[in-house]
């Protein structure tokens, strides 16, 4: 485990924390480290019972290793490097049913995670989350397609430098009891997103985020935005506190602590994208000049849903598992249908109007 830095008092943190937005607002140099992680208010402010959807900060700094399914490479488990809505809505409706059956004296049962996520799905719409150095959305390192390979964030890093600065694996097999030795064909690695950075010092983020990052590296955050109807589901903001994303969760991984979630300063999400507020099903963005896309988008029809027209980039069969035990018992045992989607990163041509489907996913509005 990496050396604990020494804690700063609130105060001094405040300040750091006012600085860093006034640098950013005037585009000048940092003058201090940035790795200050944001407060998380004691009271969250709570969603007006407002019709239209109203955009939220949001920033958890990760607490543990983060594996968001992908694919598997021999015996290599790679992870996505964001999270994807689909992933916050599962955690979401998973914390909020056991809440409410708990709160009731009992377990939570396959019609309650039914109901609730239902009821997620009507009044919530999440953006996809990325990493960052920063609790702060316009910092985000998402997938940017270029001539060479994918590059990250506004400072366009490098896929080399986000590799060694995010990525990191854990490598374990199981073991056969009765010949005390590892059961053959069981070693495996999983990718994981780091909770804290490799060092700084040598890469060209070197001296940005000060001594002690250069050192030991800085925390991981991840941001983006939840957009709200109606005030959310009952019990949502608590539940929102205590989420546990990805995989690998039985061995503690996943863990996030909330350290930000404020009303938009901007309606243009993560400084790309601008949010339309009409009072409609799904929440409306504009893309600006020929930016990447920050989900995946529909490459091709998908119930009734229309793709995306004039996108340039990578497709790839977006499916995962889901659990219907009025269909088949047991956790993840239905594969969903497969949507063909742009990945994100492609380029979306400038004006395109893009509603935000179901999980997150991207489609044509009407």
């Amino acid at each position: 485990m990496a050396p604990q830095r020494k804690k700063r008092s609130l105060s001094r943190k405040r300040k750091l924390q006012g600085r860093s937005k006034a640098v950013r607002a005037t585009g000048t140099a940092k003058a201090a480290p940035k790795n200050v992680p944001a407060i998380a208010p004691a009271s969250m402010p709570t969603p007006p019972s407002a019709p239209g959807w109203i955009a939220y900060e949001v920033a958890f700094q990760l607490l543990a290793p983060l594996h968001i399914g992908w694919r598997k490479v021999g015996n290599l488990m790679q992870t996505r490097p964001y999270v994807t809505a689909k992933n916050m809505w599962g955690a979401l409706t998973a914390r909020l049913a056991r809440d409410r059956a708990e709160g009731q004296g009992r377990k939570a049962n396959p019609q309650d995670y039914r109901r609730v996520g239902e009821e997620v799905t009507e009044s919530l719409s999440f953006t996809y989350l990325f990493p960052a150095l920063a609790p702060d959305p316009l910092d985000a390192l998402y997938p940017v397609q270029a001539g060479d390979g994918p590059v990250y964030g506004r400072d366009r890093l490098s896929v080399g430098l986000f590799d060694y600065l995010l990525l990191d694996t854990y490598a374990s097999t199981a073991l056969d009891a009765q010949r005390y030795a590892a059961e053959e064909g069981s070693l495996h690695e999983v990718e994981m997103i780091r909770p804290r950075t490799r060092p700084l010092d040598g890469t060209r983020l070197g001296g940005q985020y000060g001594a002690d990052a250069n050192a030991l590296g800085v925390p991981v955050y991840l941001v983006g935005y939840v957009l709200v109807r109606d005030g959310g589901p009952r019990g949502w903001l608590d539940a929102w506190k205590h989420l546990q994303i990805g995989g690998e969760r039985r061995y503690g991984w996943g863990r996030v602590r909330l350290t930000s979630y404020v009303p938009a300063t901007s309606k243009k999400l993560f400084g790309l994208l601008d949010l339309i507020e009409p009072i409609v099903d799904r929440p409306i963005l504009v893309a600006g000049a020929d930016g990447p896309a920050l989900a995946h988008a529909l490459a091709v029809q998908f119930d009734g849903a229309s793709p995306l027209a004039s996108v340039a980039g990578t497709v790839e069969p977006l499916v995962g598992r889901e659990t219907r035990m009025d269909e088949k018992p047991g956790f993840g045992a239905l594969p969903s249908q497969p949507r063909i989607c742009w990945t994100p990163g492609a380029t979306i041509p400038q004006g395109a109007r893009i509603a935000i489907g179901q999980y997150g996913i991207w489609e044509a509005a009407v």
